[in-house]
């Protein structure tokens, strides 16, 4: 192979990674014009910020349930099984 050959060669991989490097930068903006537009994070800082809220929240929401429910059941668990 020549060396006009080789660099020709090269210079189409070096084209295709940076078509391929564009595309990915351009689904990353998306993807953080999106993230910002759901949830009001300006960075992925934020956002990581404000995913950490949320499973507190959710975990808390969830005590609560679990609490709920086992007071439920034992008020109503008997009363419940007497209708099957």
């Amino acid at each position: 192979m020549t060396s006009v050959d080789e660099f020709t060669r090269l210079k189409g991989k070096v084209d295709k990674l940076k078509k391929k490097k564009e595309r990915a930068e351009g689904a990353l903006e998306q993807l953080l014009k999106r993230m910002c537009e759901v949830t009001g994070a300006s960075t992925i800082e934020k956002g990581r910020e404000l995913l950490s809220e949320l499973e507190q929240k959710a975990k808390k929401a969830e005590v609560r349930y679990d609490r709920a429910l086992e007071s439920f059941v034992e008020e109503w668990g008997e009363k419940l099984e007497e209708v099957e």
